[in-house]
């Protein structure tokens, strides 16, 4: 049997097991044979069925066209008869999901900057806009999008790119860059602004003639056809003719002082003013009224305890219709749960003042949905953002203590096909889920704490998507500036998928708290309230 065929079959029996009816004894015998002769299919066997069932909660969960809660129970008899019946085959499908979880799930700290997985297929992201000014290609590089490694070229305008690794970079067009990686990229053409205050390692930044390496610098370089120019405002710039293995071809340049570089390799550097008027060294706020950028935002500001549950909770701007319940009647929904405390808004940030109205909480399993007016669309080059306040209860509790925001549409809540952030506080870490690849770092809660939680979900038509997750401590300041830390940051996925619901799914024994909701385009439209510079 070939390799194709191989796969084809498996296939083919994966489709069978999962379409509601199950496999036969003689399928079941024949997808047992397969996977015990072949790693390859034990490999992809194991991998569809961990897109297939969400080890966490409510993947298997979907909603249905009527607002029922279906669970999906179509494999749970197929797959523990073909793990379980044979031991060495189960401790090998063990094995095999313990190596897949080891490479997609991200383990990152708040203090980690650049996402240790790399996209399959794709070049790396390594670097964000952060801001622009008459940018000819903003349409198609909107504020916090991703640039890959490559080709970057600015035609009119300028751009200001940050890069994972610290450092940002002013690119005034015209220019031509070529991204090298997180901490390298070469102009080939143009002018650029650099300036690092991160303190973090040296940033190298080559022509076809010179390499610059920073030591804590602001400055400028300017690359034409005849020469380059350096303008050093601060700090040291380390200046090595390129290609080169002479020491002493190595030029220091400190603060005030500005070479011109010749092509030629025969005349000597030559002194010259720096002129920072040469260049563009700052680029206009982009943020005039971040309020303006909000595309939906529920403070759950509701006089009626009962408004969420008893279907006519339809505050805050940016909604289709009011919140709905998913189904009646859930296990652990009682009868006396209110699910909203009008009177207990979650404050955060040291401020005196309570967000706004009541917040949202649940003790028991629950799951309530409301409809988009502009919907969290992959298929275009687009950034979302999305911030939400926290308070836990019950850290390192059993059984589970999780809440999760989720981004699905109807009849389409399985893994592969929502966006998602939970927070799991019963183990005391978060996780986020795009279109099937996971993230997940630990999170230091303390029980009665409020955090912010702040979402960013970067679309691309011609690029890989992303998700990242900033979880910030309590008091812990925020700026109007997009934070360079990420809590955790998913692995990339190709989607051109729309979402229309927002839903919020509980599971707890004890009552965790949610409020001040907000679903905007950019990381001030979600993050104002709580600047603290």
């Amino acid at each position: 049997m070939s390799p194709e065929s191989r796969f084809v079959e498996l296939d083919e029996l994966l489709a069978l097991m999962l379409d509601g009816n199950g496999l036969s004894k003689s399928q079941e015998d024949r997808l047992e044979s397969l996977l015990q002769e072949d790693s390859e299919l034990l490999d992809q066997f194991v991998v569809s069925m961990a897109l297939v069932n969400d080890l966490h909660d409510v993947a298997a969960f979907a909603v249905s066209a009527d607002g029922q809660l279906q669970g999906d129970e179509r494999t749970s008899g197929t797959i523990p008869k073909i793990l379980l019946g044979n031991r060495g085959f189960y401790f090998a499908a063990l094995a095999a999901c313990l190596l897949i979880g080891a490479f997609s799930v991200g383990l990152q700290w708040d203090g980690d900057t650049e996402n240790s997985h790399e996209p399959p297929f794709h070049s790396e992201f390594v670097a964000t806009v952060v801001s622009q000014e008459d940018w000819d290609a903003v349409a198609s590089h909107p504020i916090g999008s991703r640039v890959p490694t490559g080709g970057f070229a600015v035609s009119r305008g300028a751009v200001e790119l940050r890069f994972d690794s610290g450092p940002s970079l002013i690119v005034e067009g015209p220019a031509r860059l070529e991204v090298r990686n997180a901490s390298e990229a070469e102009l080939t053409s143009g002018k650029v602004f650099f300036r690092d205050e991160t303190g973090g390692l040296p940033f190298r930044l080559t022509t076809p003639r010179s390499r610059f390496i920073d030591h804590g610098t602001e400055y400028a370089l300017s690359v034409n056809g005849n020469s380059d120019e350096v303008h050093v405002f601060s700090g040291i710039v380390e200046r090595t003719k390129q290609p080169s293995e002479n020491a002493s071809s190595v030029d220091i340049l400190v603060g005030g002082q500005a070479k011109r570089y010749s092509k030629d390799s025969h005349v000597s550097a030559v002194d010259i003013q720096a002129d920072p008027t040469q260049f563009v060294r700052e680029l206009a706020n982009q943020h005039e009224d971040p309020i303006k950028e909000l595309r939906a935002i529920e403070s759950f500001k509701y006089e009626d305890e009962r408004a969420v549950i008893d279907v006519v909770a339809e505050g805050g701007v940016g909604w289709t219709s009011m919140w709905w319940p998913n189904g009646e009647k859930l296990p652990g929904h009682n009868e006396g749960d209110v699910a909203l405390r009008t009177d207990e808004s979650l404050v955060f940030g040291g401020l005196d003042a309570p967000s706004q109205g009541g917040s949202l909480g649940y003790v028991g399993e629950w799951l309530v949905h409301r409809p988009l007016k502009q919907k969290v669309s992959l298929a275009e080059n687009d950034v979302c953002y999305v911030s939400f306040l926290f308070r836990p209860d019950g850290l390192w509790s059993s059984p589970e203590n999780t809440v999760k925001l989720i981004f699905q549409n109807p009849d389409q809540g399985i893994l592969e096909h929502r966006i998602a952030v939970g927070i799991d506080v019963a183990r005391g870490n978060i996780r986020g889920e795009l279109c099937g690849v996971l993230g997940e770092s630990p999170l230091p809660m303390e029980s009665g704490s409020t955090y912010l939680v702040v979402m960013k979900i970067v679309a691309a038509a011609d690029n890989p998507d992303q998700l990242m997750i900033r979880v910030f401590q309590p008091n812990e300041p925020i700026s109007e500036r997009e934070t360079s830390s990420w809590t955790v940051t998913t692995p990339t996925s190709d989607s051109d998928d729309s979402y229309e619901l927002a839903s919020i799914y509980f599971n707890c024994n004890r009552e965790q708290r949610l409020d001040e909701l907000r679903i905007g385009s950019s990381w001030a439209s979600v993050t104002y309230p709580w600047w603290t510079d």
